[in-house]
């Protein structure tokens, strides 16, 4: 249930915050363009109350008030070299604060803790790195990667009549059965995705289209010279993504990665004792009269070479189900997603790595290896189109998490709820 103090907090002040989240819209605009080069961004500004409520660590059942935000930077150049072949560049800075009630997954307020990973399961992105609790404060420039720019993605792109090469740090093509059917407009909710396949470093892409099918293909490596030849892993990783338009309003997609290595970072690494990704996708995308909808599927695991038996013999594995139902009525959009995950850790205590108990409840301070945490998520926007690109808005966030050991008799649920008002601008 939501917390009522926050309703209680909010009903005086929320048309106050609205109402200034409109006038802030109210920015100057700045964009430049010249000889094949264009600079635009989007920035999102947001205030809000954020609650968490369950079996919290001890005194993490709090409410409090945020001012966040984010920010993109897109650089891009363009130039044609005829007989229909052209390159390209494209650099996109980014710095991003957890969104929505995510937030109020921290390690510290978590029901257990890992000794290996300090926020393994509040991480919304769970290969994210490690500042921030993986995501940036507003107004820093550390965003998915930890350069000052071009840190989410930067690559090249040689364009032919036989399909677009890139190379470069490229966003992997399987976020596309999220980004082309259920993303919300924050383009932060694609969680499968981000715990399965974020990896980005290293990659040489190729994507064409035939008729109404898309092919994109995407092949990464470590590029690591300091790695002896003797690794069980080498790091790389394929993907395959193909997404089909119906022509009668459907988009149909499905995707597999595969990776000979870990993740760190957003890269695949090698890893001396050996380890296997594996992730598959599916995605829905259809007009029901005025109404779009979406559904994504997204399944995989992590698997070690050496892990032992006793933990099932894989680290990691996730399924997801994500829904989105969109409806607009003249200038307002109206948005709602739905959304249900399990994930299963199994961490080797022997080895330093199980969880413990910090609920402050009868089993405080047990330890456990095989961990269980499935989650819901409701998501409710209401947005308002100003025109030039400026869209202020109302949303509601709520997240709820249960946690369930499954070789210790214990389980307990945590859940954060963000209400909000802001604003979203592109210029």
């Amino acid at each position: 249930m939501l917390n009522k103090s926050i309703f209680a907090a909010t009903s005086g002040n929320f048309a106050l915050l609205f109402a200034l989240s409109a006038l802030s819209a109210i920015s100057p605009s700045l964009s430049y363009a010249a000889d094949g080069i264009s600079v635009s961004a989007d920035v999102n500004a947001r205030v809000g109350w954020l609650s968490r409520s369950g079996a919290t660590a001890k005194d993490f059942a709090n409410a409090n008030e945020s001012i966040d935000g984010n920010y993109g930077v897109f650089i891009t150049g363009t130039k044609d070299l005829k007989g229909g072949y052209s390159a390209s560049f494209y650099c996109h800075t980014v710095a991003t604060t957890a969104p929505g009630a995510a937030a109020a997954f921290t390690a510290e307020a978590l029901p257990v803790k890992n000794a290996w990973d300090g926020y393994f399961a509040g991480k919304e992105n769970y290969p994210q790195n490690n500042h921030g609790g993986g995501f940036a404060s507003y107004g820093e420039s550390n965003g998915d990667n930890l350069g000052p720019f071009c840190n989410d993605e930067v690559y090249g792109t040689l364009a032919t009549p036989y399909g677009s090469f890139k190379i470069g740090n490229i966003m992997n093509p399987m976020r596309l059965l999220y980004d082309m059917a259920t993303v919300d407009p924050l383009w932060g909710n694609q969680v499968g995705y981000y715990n399965l396949a974020d990896i980005r470093g290293n990659a040489l892409n190729y994507s064409n289209t035939f008729n109404d099918l898309r092919v994109d293909v995407q092949w990464q490596t470590a590029t690591n010279a300091t790695v002896p030849g003797s690794v069980a892993s080498k790091g790389r990783a394929l993907t395959a993504v193909l997404t089909y338009d119906t022509g009668t309003g459907t988009t149909l997609g499905a995707g597999v990665i595969t990776a000979n290595g870990a993740f760190s970072s957003k890269v695949v690494v090698p890893s001396p004792s050996g380890q296997h990704n594996t992730a598959y996708g599916l995605m829905v995308r259809s007009l029901l009269g005025r109404a779009n909808v979406g559904y994504t599927f997204m399944t995989g695991k992590q698997k070690p070479d050496v892990w032992p038996t006793a933990t099932g013999g894989e680290a990691f594995k996730m399924t997801d189900h994500t829904f989105k139902l969109a409806y607009d009525i003249n200038k307002w959009s109206l948005q709602g997603f739905l959304s249900f995950s399990k994930t299963r850790f199994n961490q080797p205590g022997a080895w330093g790595g199980g969880y413990t108990v910090q609920d402050g409840g009868a089993l405080n301070g047990k330890t456990f290896n095989d961990l269980e945490i499935k989650r819901t998520g409701i998501d409710l926007w209401a947005l308002y189109n100003l025109g030039n690109g400026t869209q202020p808005y109302l949303r509601l966030n709520t997240i709820q998490k249960k946690y369930s050991a499954q070789d210790l008799n214990y389980s307990g649920t945590i859940r954060g709820t963000k209400i909000e008002a802001g604003w979203m601008i592109h210029i």
